[in-house]
């Protein structure tokens, strides 16, 4: 009987946790489930799973961190991200960190969300076993670890040719391992009758650590790759993942990562001057499209990975140049590239998001890395091109922002749409408690304050949704002008003095009395900013909330500096990086769940508006200071936001 599906949830809400063991160990899933990216370590050291689920914004280190820890120790992890109130940029970047799909908090269909869980899982048993692995070894040493690696692959052991082929001959093996670091000198000749008789049977030879000419003799005779056995623990696991992926064709599987090592100035040498038959065997099984240039540029190697994604006959574009790989839009960038590193004196490394020609003229998008050589005698000697196909990426990068757009399309209407009813409903109330219709009671008066003060919330509310969506969108219009700075300060202090005395807060702020600066900004907008860190100061403050107001010197000229600082218990460490998150709200304060998550993120969108930057921290003494650093003179078309990469998910929980 097949092992169930293994799933690992890691989430800091109970309630998803929850919900995700209930619902996938109703679906014959073994379950764990972890709270944060520390418990999920804990956890990962002790089993193997075939999918993970995973938030993105967690309390301390983001989920998108464990995504690139997880990935750099298993490249072909199943993970699934899901969040309430992440950023599409740190969405973006967990898939281009090799996420294999995204889902929005609260799930509008959890049968769907399910199911793709278990697809995802499906999809990583198929590639990674359990597999039946047969042995051939007299290391018992070796034999140890290669068992322990390979947990939790079945692992039969034998010690010589005899007894291989009888096991072969008896049952169906997904792979062999053959050690030809043995004193057996037949091995050789054991790793020919396998890959004669038993061909459907892909091999991995074991070499000793330095012994190419054994690796590349054995890549030769009809093994699928090869491993060093001073790397079994950190290479074996993954090498037999590529051997045995179903996605990939059964051809010697050599790891970018490998060659990209090798190629590095020793190993590059050795590409254009030394053991050239084994590297270029070595590149040329490679999974991933690859091409060598040298100083003019000129492509002198290509291998079979480049010919099945182009659709180009690699023989064919040898002598071309490098950058007619490529799509016009892409040339200039590529020529540019190669020509600093011919005129560079150092060896070093790069990468670059480019467009691949292919054969029927379409438009590939792949991850150009490269690494160039240059020796102390003769200078340039060559750069070794690596490329991956990005498409699938590229399309979940799409699908991502059109749902971002869907939703913040969806958000303007309907705060369009509810803005005039709550106008109606604010207008009758005030005509209500000014007695036009006639005398209330004390207590129908009490509850008109009530409704008044909630319509006045939900007005907020729907003016903080308008500014989100018009930041997000780029559609955000400032109207500049030439403003002393203290006047904006000035009005949002005393608009909120009143509240601030009502809570027993000594609110300090500057007067007229304070220096003038001066700034090109829309003083509305400013005044706004100041609004929403003042009244978000008053919320956590002690005693006293004071804002200041200066001018410094930064690299990138004169600002005007405002401050806003309070007395409260400060800001705690895992809610430092979030703070001007869309619908964040501090975890651990007493106030933790106040409000909607939005003012700081406008504050945010505003300020970077103008050009300008805001910052958080804590005081030394005690409380905490938001920072916000204005140009003194104009940004470019200051009269528009600055429209970021994308727009974020609004997830819509409450």
């Amino acid at each position: 009987m097949a092992e169930n599906l293994r799933a690992l949830v890691v989430d800091d809400e109970e309630s998803y946790r929850r919900f995700f063991k209930r619902s996938l160990e109703r679906r014959d899933f073994h379950v764990r489930v972890a709270s944060s990216p520390d418990e999920a370590d804990k956890v990962l050291e002790q089993e193997i799973f075939d999918v993970i689920v995973l938030d993105i914004l967690m309390p301390g280190e983001t989920g998108v961190s464990l995504l690139k820890r997880i990935k750099r120790k298993d490249p072909f992890a199943e993970i699934i991200l899901i969040s309430g109130h992440a950023t599409v940029e740190s969405a973006i970047e967990a898939l281009r960190g090799g996420a294999t799909d995204y889902i929005e908090k609260p799930f509008t269909d959890s049968e769907q969300v399910l199911a793709t869980i278990e697809r995802a899982a499906q999809r990583r048993r198929a590639r990674t076993g359990p597999w039946d692995i047969l042995l051939i070894s007299t290391d018992a040493a070796g034999v140890s670890t290669i068992v322990n690696t390979l947990n939790p692959h079945s692992v039969l052991v034998v010690e010589n040719g005899e007894e291989a082929m009888a096991f072969l001959t008896a049952r169906v093996f997904h792979l062999v391992l053959l050690d030809l670091d043995r004193t057996d000198v037949s091995a050789p000749d054991t790793l020919t009758e396998v890959v004669e008789r038993f061909s459907a049977t892909p091999v991995i030879a074991l070499t000793a650590a330095g012994d190419d000419e054994m690796a590349a003799r054995a890549i030769e005779m009809g093994a699928q790759n090869f491993v060093r056995k001073d790397a079994v623990k950190t290479e074996l696991a993954q090498c037999v993942v590529e051997v045995l992926d179903p996605n990939r064709a059964l051809l010697p599987q050599v790891r970018a990562e490998e060659v990209e090592a090798l190629m590095g100035p020793s190993g590059a040498l050795r590409f254009v001057s030394g053991s050239e038959n084994f590297y270029r065997l070595l590149i040329n099984s490679m999974a991933e499209a690859c091409f060598v240039v040298d100083s003019a540029g000129t492509i002198t190697f290509a291998n079979e990975s480049l010919e099945k994604l182009t659709g180009l006959d690699k023989d064919k574009i040898l002598g071309w140049k490098g950058h007619e790989l490529f799509s016009e839009d892409s040339q200039k960038r590529i020529r540019k590239i190669f020509d600093s590193l011919v005129h560079e004196r150092t060896s070093r490394t790069f990468g670059a998001e480019v467009e691949l020609k292919a054969g029927r003229g379409d438009k590939l998008p792949v991850l150009l890395r490269g690494t160039t050589l240059h020796t102390k005698e003769s200078g340039f000697e060559a750069s070794f091109i690596l490329m991956t196909d990005i498409r699938e990426q590229k399309e979940r990068e799409r699908k991502l922002r059109e749902l971002v757009a869907m939703q913040n399309d969806f958000i303007s209407m309907t705060s369009h749409e509810l803005n005039t009813p709550l106008a109606v409903i604010a207008g009758s109330l005030s005509l209500l408690n000014e007695r036009v219709f006639g005398e209330v009671s004390e207590q129908q008066s009490k509850h008109l304050t009530i409704i008044e003060r909630n319509v006045g919330r939900l007005q907020r509310l729907v003016k903080d949704l308008l500014d989100i969506s018009r930041i997000d969108s780029g559609r955000l219009s400032l109207q500049p002008t030439l403003t002393d700075m203290r006047s904006p300060v000035m009005s949002a202090c005393q608009a909120l003095y009143g509240i601030a005395q009502e809570r027993g807060i000594k609110l300090i702020f500057p007067g007229t009395d304070t220096p003038v600066f001066k700034a090109v900004v829309d003083g509305d907008r400013i005044e706004q900013v100041v609004l929403n860190l003042v009244n978000n100061a008053l919320r956590y403050a002690a005693s006293r909330v004071e804002v200041k107001l200066d001018e410094v010197e930064t690299e990138n000229g004169a600002e005007v500096r405002v401050a806003v600082e309070d007395d409260g218990p400060g800001i705690a460490e895992e809610d430092l990086s979030h703070l001007f998150t869309k619908f964040y709200r501090g975890l651990k304060s007493s106030q933790a769940g106040k409000g909607t998550g939005l003012g700081l993120t406008i504050v945010k969108g505003l300020v970077e508006a103008h050009g300008g930057k805001v910052t958080a921290g804590n005081r030394a003494e005690g409380g905490s200071r938001f920072t916000v650093l204005i140009p003194k003179t104009p940004v470019p078309d200051v009269s528009k936001a600055r429209k970021p990469p994308a727009a974020e998910p609004v997830p819509t929980q409450t």
